[in-house]
């Protein structure tokens, strides 16, 4: 079964990431936990891992592009399986879908003749009818663009900055991304409407003229449309505070291997690590801004994010079930995970949603030569970094932070609290 390579979520206010550098190739053989690529975001490069094992293929994103977070970018293949095969599977319903549509279908309107670049095409003048006027014989130079909820033309964040700095209204733009949006060689590749004979001067000339106010209305509406994210951004973020505890999670480790050989479910340590905050904040309501219920935001580096509800009163497995079963519009929340821990990241900053008063981030875990009893050992550590709102008491922060790194060292006491 092939598995989708994502733009990847790393903060919760990414909306995007650069793809710096592929470290695999379309071809190459993947295992899980492999380096794929490196993403840089507004604060961080990170290095991004296969989530599955097989063969890298259908790359549709180049080095140097921006691209939305949860674009599918490549796809891992399966062991035997074909690019054909998976690309096929995705293929068959849409298909089956227009050959179903096709019946019903009526030319009750003149179709919007589309400007192409391929100067086999014949020109619009040739097609008009006689005795009509250039004018009305002229095609549109609208190409009939996607548009997204917002009611803007679909396209990639580097797409509507290089169409700003090059004056196109993406609106002319014919998009080959993924459900037709506009992508950057899109806006690169775009070629304005020329005063050539075969449209009539008057007419290019129009359609030059529509095209620079339409330009001029996308950089508006995209400049104030950013300025009003920047601000709503700068208003709802609370001021935050962040403390960080290095963690010795070595007997954690074993103990999420324990459960496994005992549960007919696979169990991860982000699982057990839900647990742990769901039980740490009962015991320090705080930091949870309602206190009558602890509804815990999983989010993981893959660009899933999932809803745990009453993540106090669930098992470790009930848990890990909802975490591979997520809705497909999480709920809110009163607090949020990020778990890093198969990143490359050992350090990682948890932005705080501004309905919530804590977030923890956990970073990678890595050995660590440390000195036990006269003698030098290896420990598996991880680093967690709470962000908390600043007129939250920095004691009762702390004493959160006691309680979760008391859990790793030994998670037996998790029955205790429990």
């Amino acid at each position: 079964m092939a598995k989708d390579v994502v733009m990847p979520v790393l903060g919760m206010s990414q909306d995007s990431g650069v793809l710096l550098k592929w470290l695999k190739q379309p071809g190459d053989a993947v295992t899980k936990g492999d380096i794929l690529m490196e993403v840089e975001t507004d604060k961080a490069v990170v290095e991004v891992e296969a989530q599955a094992s097989g063969t890298l293929a259908q790359v549709s994103a180049a080095e140097g592009e921006e691209i939305p977070t949860g674009q599918v970018i490549a796809v891992i293949l399966g062991e035997g399986e074909s690019a054909e095969e998976a690309a096929g599977a995705d293929e068959a319903p849409a298909e089956q879908s227009s050959a179903d549509a096709a019946p019903t279908a009526a030319p009750t309107t003149a179709p919007t003749t589309i400007l192409q670049d391929d100067p086999a095409s014949p020109p619009a003048s040739a097609a008009a009818p006689q005795g009509s006027t250039a004018s009305s014989a002229a095609p549109s130079a609208v190409i009939n663009p996607v548009i997204n909820d917002d009611g803007k033309v679909l396209a990639s964040p580097k797409a509507k900055r290089l169409a700003r700095e090059h004056g196109v209204a993406l609106a002319y733009v014919a998009g080959r991304g993924p459900g037709s949006a506009v992508l950057a060689q899109d806006v690169l590749d775009y070629e304005p409407p020329a005063a050539d004979e075969a449209l009539g001067e008057g007419v290019a000339a129009d359609a030059v003229a529509a095209q620079t106010a339409a330009a001029q209305t996308d950089a508006a509406d995209t400049a104030s449309t950013a300025e009003r994210a920047a601000a709503a951004a700068t208003a709802s973020s609370p001021a935050t505070s962040v403390l960080q505890s290095d963690v010795d999670v070595t007997a954690l480790g074993t103990f999420v291997a324990r459960l496994n050989e005992r549960s007919s479910h696979p169990l991860t340590l982000s699982d057990v690590l839900v647990k742990f905050v769901a039980v740490a904040l009962r015991k320090h309501t705080a930091l949870n801004p309602e206190p009558e219920r602890i509804d815990v935001m999983l989010a993981t580096p893959d660009g899933v994010k999932v809803a745990l509800l009453q993540a106090d009163r669930l098992s470790i497995v009930e848990i890990a079930k909802q975490r591979l079963e997520p809705p497909p519009s999480p709920p809110s929340t009163t607090f949020t995970l990020y778990a890093l821990q198969d990143t490359r990241a050992d350090r990682v900053s948890a932005p705080l949603p501004a309905n919530q008063h804590a977030a923890l981030a956990v970073g990678r875990i890595s050995p660590r030569v440390v000195p036990e009893a006269g003698e030098t050992v290896v420990r598996d550590y991880l680093t967690l970094t709470l962000s908390v709102r600043d007129d939250l008491d920095l004691a009762d922060a702390s004493a959160f932070l006691d309680s979760l790194v008391a859990l790793c060292h030994d998670p037996m006491d998790m029955v205790v609290a429990f």
